[in-house]
């Protein structure tokens, strides 16, 4: 018996939106350690993420979509899982730390890009173990996991630097705190799955290696498209506007979370019903990627409103130009929202060789643009080149979601939505405009909302095509 939808959005939703103790810490983060050092820490969680391929090849989706296919093969697959991740750490550290040599010369962001990399490593080691738990829609399991580690990081973390100490300090509570969490998720997944001693049939772990590599290497794509903006402000401007970005960033950062959490419980169900040739997948996807569009507008048109009340609260007055950065963000959340959950759909078909395509043309386009407007612009053009991107690649993804004929018949309420939302913008931004920003926003939102009903943007027969309803594996 798998659980509702609904149940499982819920649970999911409960673990990602631990998120939010993340976004806390770096609030706490950037007003005890200042630009200057919470630029570094932004740095070292950036360049670590560069080299998430050589640990994840692809197999922390790839575990998903197979074991979901055949639970019978949890245990197989939780094994060679970890028998990679045993092999490649020592490798991924060591380029780690080679490469940071090479970009600075401060031996402060030396030690801090170390202690973040033992912490990355561990972080990919209890992915396999949270695979498997997804998998098996155990995602009440994976709640609590999640809650144990962002919640440890949250108070070790604010502990140590309220405590007085510094940037290295608060560093290492990212490894101690992760290490108790890989321990706590072990003993749920042998639970769950069996025995996981990391034996090797090395023919099996080729082959996954080999399925997985252009999931991996999308996702390598990825990580570097979303971190390399960080790096590039740390090399070309200065740790000041690094921090400024970075700021702005981890609010960009959580609100990527949302539709994250919908692909992700959607994942299994998709891959079992491109397997089993449904037209299940199809309603799913149409249905789903209009109510992701119609959550994007209302986050994009809050966010904006709030941009700057939102830095100021969080990190301080000496974020403010941050404001600007997370505006121009926040205003590009419609294509990322889809980009997102497109990617899941795309994975569940098989069809990670066209994503990792779009991503590289992304990824050559980011960088070079990148090259031309941060020396000159700073952050502020990092952020306007990060949408630019963004809606290249939604409109390649969604045109590709028509040609395979899993995206149907969803451009007139798209039309609607926008429509609905442009006119509840207006009133919110011009006649309004003397109004406090947060009552701008609720009125915006409460407006979208009449509109949409009114106009019949929304119905009862949509969550029923959802699967909000038990069903029987």
């Amino acid at each position: 018996m798998r659980g509702t939808l609904l149940g499982n959005l819920v649970r999911q939703g409960a673990a990602t939106g631990t998120a939010v103790f993340l976004f806390i810490l770096a609030a706490v983060a950037g007003r005890y350690l200042g630009p200057e050092d919470f630029g570094i820490f932004s740095f070292a969680l950036a360049f670590v993420f560069f080299f998430d391929v050589i640990l994840d090849p692809g197999l922390y989706h790839l575990l998903i979509r197979e074991i979901a296919r055949s639970r019978q093969e949890s245990t197989r697959y939780l094994r060679h899982g970890l028998a990679w991740k045993v092999m490649a750490s020592p490798v991924a550290f060591a380029l780690i730390a080679i490469g940071v040599q090479v970009l600075h010369d401060s031996p402060r962001i030396h030690h801090a890009v170390y202690l973040m990399a033992l912490a990355a490593i561990l972080k990919s080691a209890k992915d396999v173990y949270a695979s498997a738990l997804l998998a098996n829609e155990r995602f009440g399991l994976n709640a609590i996991s999640a809650f144990l580690e962002r919640g440890g990081l949250l108070v070790a973390g604010t502990a140590v630097l309220m405590a007085g100490y510094g940037l290295i300090e608060f560093c290492w509570t990212f490894v101690a705190v992760r290490a108790l969490d890989l321990l706590v998720i072990r003993q749920m997944a042998v639970a769950t799955c069996g025995g996981e001693r990391p034996t090797v049939d090395w023919r099996f772990l080729l082959s996954l290696i080999r399925i997985g590599a252009p999931i991996g290497a999308l996702y390598v794509t990825l990580n570097v498209y979303n971190y390399v903006d960080t790096v590039m402000i740390s090399v070309l401007r200065n740790q000041t506007e690094t921090g400024w970005y970075g700021a702005s960033f981890r609010v960009y950062e959580g609100l990527r979370m949302v539709p994250d959490v919908i692909g992700i419980v959607l994942l299994p169900r998709l891959s079992r019903a491109y397997a089993d040739a449904t037209s299940e997948l199809a309603q799913l996807v149409s249905t789903a990627y209009r109510y992701i569009f119609l959550l994007a507008l209302l986050v994009s048109g809050v966010g904006v409103l709030l941009s700057g009340d939102i830095i100021r609260l969080a990190f301080g007055a000496d974020y403010e130009p941050a404001g600007l950065a997370l505006a121009i963000l926040v205003a590009g959340v419609p294509f990322v929202f889809l980009v997102h959950f497109l990617q899941m759909v795309f994975i569940a078909m098989d069809r990670q060789g066209l994503l990792l395509k779009i991503a590289l043309f992304g990824l050559a386009s980011n960088v070079g643009l990148n090259l031309v407007v941060i020396p000159r612009y700073g952050f502020a053009g990092a952020a306007v080149t990060t949408i630019t991107i963004e809606a290249y690649v939604c409109v390649a993804l969604t045109l590709s979601a028509y040609r395979a004929g899993v995206l149907k018949g969803v451009l007139p309420k798209l039309a609607v939505a926008l429509g609905c939302w442009l006119a509840a913008a207006a009133v919110a931004v011009w006649p309004l405009a003397l109004l406090p920003a947060y009552q701008r926003a609720v009125l915006l939102v409460s407006l979208f909302l009449a509109l949409l009903w009114l106009a019949g943007g929304v119905g009862a027969e949509d969550w029923m095509r959802l699967g909000f309803s038990r069903r029987r594996s």
